[in-house]
């Protein structure tokens, strides 16, 4: 091996690059070897590169099959990210910054990428000698010799907890904004079908029968079909309410709505109008077939009594309403 071989090598100074005599640049780099294209100063060059780069880097054996690779080496930046010593890692498996988190079917495909002698680009989770998990990008590089054979695997690594944890926030705020979409579509649903239901019966109100009386006219109109309409009154309701009270009066008004809607067809639209009225909208009914539906509905209204529910302290207290009437108005019982 010759002297220069042995040299140690020197910092590069300026006078190493420039020429002593009056000759071009190119002349003298032709006719010079600076110290940086020594294979010395070049590995030096790498090892610095390397040690002091941003992006944690460890170097393993080669060997995939059991027990596995084995640690050759670690950047300060892998010893600052994952809590280990260098002294800690080198001749162990990189297994050990493996856990609970991390993706096995990641793990799997790297080894199948590698034993085909392909570059591993993938994400998974380790851990650090403390135990605490983060979010690691990675690439696994095969090192090869002159003749081509295989001698280590570099592998480049880089912590994106910060990019996932941002993309997990988002993700969960897109979740939630999703669910309060959803709950708000299904309450503005109810909304609409309170709108359109009486409280009492449960059947079509009154800006709902319009709604549907519009709708059917035409309809009807327009294919030049029949459409009936019956109005339905509760005689004598108001003396009902006051011989059995209000609560009975509500009952027998629920007892009707059912009535109207074991009697009327899919198609069919009833509602309560206001108050104690009615209404029964039939499309595709001539007057002889609302008629046929108007009698067997009296009659099975006639034949009907309502029950009177039990709600003691509500009669007394409507009991009291009417002799507070009976007594003069104006007073209290």
């Amino acid at each position: 091996m010759s002297q220069a071989a042995n040299a140690t090598p020197t910092p590069l100074e300026s006078s190493d690059f420039s020429s002593k005599s009056d000759s071009s640049p190119v002349a003298a780099n032709q006719t010079q070897s600076p110290l940086w294209q020594s294979p010395q100063a070049r590995l030096k060059m790498w090892e610095f590169t390397v040690e002091h780069a941003n992006d944690p880097l460890l170097i393993t054996t080669s060997e995939l099959s059991q027990p596995g690779p084995q640690i050759v080496y670690v950047n300060r930046a892998f010893t600052r990210m994952s809590g280990y010593t260098a002294e800690e890692v080198i001749g162990l498996s990189p297994r050990i910054l493996q856990g609970p988190q991390t993706d096995r079917a990641e793990m799997k495909r790297m080894r199948t990428e590698l034993e085909a002698g392909r570059t591993f680009v993938g994400e998974t989770i380790n851990y650090t000698k403390a135990g605490q998990p983060y979010h690691m990008e990675w690439s696994v590089y095969g090192l090869r010799d002159e003749s081509g054979a295989l001698m280590n695997y570099v592998a480049v690594q880089r912590d994106v907890s910060a990019r996932k944890n941002y993309e997990m926030r988002i993700e969960e705020q897109a979740r939630q904004l999703f669910e309060a979409n959803q709950q708000l579509a299904q309450a503005n649903a109810r909304l609409a079908t309170l709108s359109l239901t009486d409280s009492l019966t449960g059947i079509s109100n009154h800006r709902a029968f319009h709604l549907k009386l519009d709708e059917e006219i035409e309809r009807a109109t327009r294919y030049r079909t029949s459409l009936s309409l019956l109005f339905l009154d509760v005689d004598e309701f108001k003396g009902f309410n006051d011989a059995f009270g209000h609560p009975a009066g509500d009952a027998a008004l629920q007892q009707i709505a059912r009535l109207l809607q074991q009697h009327g067809r899919q198609s069919d639209m009833m509602a309560r109008h206001g108050g104690e009225e009615f209404a029964a909208l039939l499309p595709q009914t001539d007057r002889e077939g609302a008629l046929a539906f108007a009698e067997e509905l009296r009659a099975s209204i006639e034949g009907a009594l309502p029950v009177k529910p039990n709600c003691d302290l509500i009669d007394r207290a409507d009991e009291a309403l009417y002799q507070s009437k009976r007594r003069g108005r104006n007073c209290v019982t």
